[in-house]
């Protein structure tokens, strides 16, 4: 191919065939008429006529021979295939046109793409405008390979780093574009472009880089893509991003999400919610109809309206009579997208709450910290309390199950070990609940080690490190000297959720309690929310978020040696409150997103071997999964969900735990963004950014330029026709 500036010739030797001008040119040359002298001495007139007609025919022939010239010349041209390169695209490129190009094709398969517009299919049109860009290549020159952007993207030639995986074989790309097919995930597209920034910086040297991008354009997928902030640079040098965004309008949709039961495990034969959050995302009010059904057997039907954005819980009034997982269900009349229009939730029915009470301290001895908790959550110690409170040692929590936990009390330990620190950090995180009394014993190392446990967990997720701790304890004050018999509680956010069920009368008991022994305290955390303070300022219960889950830290302990407090009943009443503060908000060991491992987990005494167990998932599909093992808790772990609905684990053929797999909410936001959006997100100074539309004409990847041959084409015709026209003028 020979490149004159900005202009591509594919044909460069059919130029040869502009000589073919010679033709009109002998036959314009062997036409001209011999002159004769004639003497006609009597018709002076005639002469005079002749002459002018002469002259005025010499210049009809030069006229025709010039168009004749030109059409021979746009026929050549013609046959030489030319082509137009845009400016932006030869001064990035540097390209060496006998190298071809290399395109890499990202296809948005996301569950956005699940839907149709004009009643077809998104997904059969992305498949057309993939093979229309197919179509823009040559087999064997240029070289390419799609990436299926889903939660995990995938490649139809495997791709290994610093190898080339990009190839001529045009015909299996299309093979395999035939598979293509909207999942149920969220796509993850800065994994999808990264990976075709790898592949096109392992492309041959020389040739042409083009990303293609076919996509909905999805908002709430594409907003946090930006080139911009790359400082790696994902893509080499030189690359022509080419967006296709799929036409798709704004469509009204409804979607199910954050699906719950109040409360998380509920109580057997106690009224129970189970609740589904429905969201509008169209621009007009919506009056929608969401049913609920539990174990297959409908419980109700709500109708709401819903101005635009806006998003309601819906609770459904549930008692379950039998211990054990339970199968929750909402659903939607189809819209816009049918994925979101259903909701799933595995619910845990249990005769008591479960709390774990860590304590190094006996709890069968009077006055205890242990004791009194124990007796506040579980006065009758048996199977009459509605609260299961089981108590173990700091030594024994790094291997407990606290998962199972609602909520965990922490009082008078030792020093914790970094194992120990690590599973409290870890049940925060994942949405549980922790309440730590700061008493004797090691308390400032203990909220050090649970310090460093979050960082550890923090730098292996790749987040932030944050501070887990309400503030730094310095020193424990004895403060019944001098005639003084303690501090007392003199403030609190009575409105909180906390204290909310503190009438007068309560916390009027409550401030009469005197506290002997509190931590002096300095570097108050400003995330932290103070909920009670002591009379000399002193924060004396103050909550702080975690990850997923709330950490409660107490200036006070129950035991007999700091207070009389756990005496009371006004202990007891902020002892239940506590516990039901912390309750998790989300059942993390039995919820899941669509695209993510199904994680699941089963209790197998010791002295038994796991057994072999089996995951089914939606419409029988099963699956062999991974086991790990942590004393009595075996964790169930299936690499990834790909459709939403209810995965059940089995363990020798009986079931033991129920998984639900939701899609990610943020696909139900069907918002596109606009052209502009889209360059400004994209653009670098070292890429080039075009957006077009599915109605372009011509080939949508302009690697050897726009073709210009059929304006010639067109040209040679109207010489010809130019040609014809006159001829008949002149000869009437």
């Amino acid at each position: 191919m020979t490149t004159l500036a900005a202009i591509s010739l594919a044909a460069p030797a059919m130029l040869a065939g502009i000589a073919a001008v010679a033709l009109p040119i002998a036959a314009h040359l062997m036409s001209r008429r011999t002159r004769q002298r004639l003497v006609f001495p009597t018709i002076r007139l005639l002469a005079e006529s002749k002459a002018t007609q002469s002259s005025l025919y010499r210049i009809r022939r030069w006229v025709l021979l010039i168009l004749r010239c030109l059409a021979v010349a746009m026929v050549a041209m013609a046959f030489a295939m030319p082509s137009c390169t845009p400016k932006a695209q030869v001064d990035t490129g540097g390209a060496d046109d006998a190298a071809g190009a290399s395109v890499v094709m990202v296809l948005d398969i996301s569950t956005s793409l699940g839907r149709e517009v004009d009643g077809v299919a998104l997904a059969s049109t992305m498949r057309a405008v993939a093979d229309r860009t197919l179509a823009s290549l040559q087999p064997g020159t240029d070289r390419v390979n799609l990436v299926f952007a889903g939660a995990r993207p995938r490649t139809t030639f495997p791709h290994q780093k610093g190898q080339s995986s990009l190839s001529g074989n045009i015909d299996a790309v299309r093979e395999d574009l035939k598979s293509l097919a909207p999942t149920m995930e969220r796509a993850d597209l800065p994994a999808a472009i990264a990976l075709a920034g790898d592949m096109l910086k392992d492309s041959k040297p020389g040739s042409q880089r083009r990303l293609v991008i076919i996509s909905d354009m999805q908002q709430s997928n594409w907003r946090d893509v930006s080139l911009a902030s790359d400082s790696g640079g994902l893509l080499p040098p030189g690359t022509v991003i080419t967006v296709l965004p799929l036409a798709t309008g704004n469509p009204a949709n409804i979607g199910l999400s954050e699906v719950r039961a109040d409360p998380i495990k509920p109580l057997l034969n106690q009224q129970a919610l189970l609740i589904a959050k429905t969201t509008n995302h169209s621009t007009a009010a919506k009056e929608v109809s969401i049913a609920a059904m539990l174990d297959g057997q409908p419980i109700g039907t709500q109708a709401i309206a819903l101005n635009p954005g806006e998003s309601r819980d819906v609770a459904f009034d549930a008692v379950i009579t039998t211990p054990g997982n339970h199968r929750a269900e909402f659903a939607l009349a189809d819209d816009a997208l049918a994925a979101d229009n259903r909701a799933y939730l595995s619910v845990t029915a249990v005769e008591r709450v479960p709390i774990v009470i860590v304590g190094d301290d006996n709890p069968g001895e009077l006055g205890s910290a242990s004791f009194f908790i124990s007796r506040a959550l579980a006065p009758r110690g048996d199977t009459g309390d509605l609260i299961e409170a089981r108590h173990m040692t700091s030594a024994d929590l790094a291997a407990a199950d606290l998962g199972a936990a609602e909520a965990v009390f922490i009082s008078q330990v030792d020093l914790l070990k970094a194992e120990a620190a690590a599973a409290i950090i870890d049940y925060l995180r994942r949405g549980g609940g922790v309440i730590f009394f700061s008493g004797d014993g090691a308390v400032p190392a203990n909220m050090q080690a649970s310090q460093q446990a979050a960082d550890r967990a923090a730098e292996k997720d790749g987040g932030v490190k944050d501070r887990v701790t309400s503030w730094t304890p310095t020193f424990q004050r004895d403060v019944t000297g001098g005639g003084a018999s303690g501090l007392r509680i003199t403030e609190g956010e009575w409105g909180s959720e906390l204290l909310s069920e503190f009438d007068e009368q309560s916390r009027g008991a409550l401030q009469r309690i005197r506290f002997t022994r509190v931590w002096s305290v300095s570097n108050v955390n400003a995330g932290a929310k103070t909920l009670l303070m002591f009379e000399d300022r002193t924060p004396a219960l103050s909550v702080l978020p975690v990850g997923e889950g709330r950490l409660v830290t107490a200036n006070f302990n129950p035991a007999l040696t700091a207070s009389d407090f756990g005496k009371y009943g006004s202990f007891v009443a902020l002892t239940h409150s506590l516990a039901r503060y912390v309750r998790p908000r989300r059942d993390w060991r039995h919820q899941g997103t669509v695209g993510e491992p199904i994680i699941a987990s089963a209790t197998v005494p010791v002295s038994e071997a796991p057994g072999t167990f089996i995951v089914e998932g939606p419409a029988g599909k099963t699956f062999t999964p991974d086991l790990s093992r942590a004393g009595l808790r075996m964790t169930i772990a299936v690499d990834r969900a790909a459709a939403a609905g209810f995965y059940r684990v089995l363990r020798n053929d009986q079931p033991v735990g129920d998984v639900a797999m939701n899609i990610d909410a943020r696909e139900s936001d069907l918002r596109p963004l606009d052209a502009a959006a889209i360059t400004e997100q994209l653009k670098t100074p070292s890429v080039t950014v075009e957006v077009k539309g599915q109605a372009t004409e011509g080939d949508i990847l302009d690697v050897r330029g726009q073709p210009l041959w059929h304006w010639f084409v067109l040209a040679a015709m109207a010489m010809i026709g130019l040609e014809l026209g006159l001829l008949a003028v002149w000869n009437r």
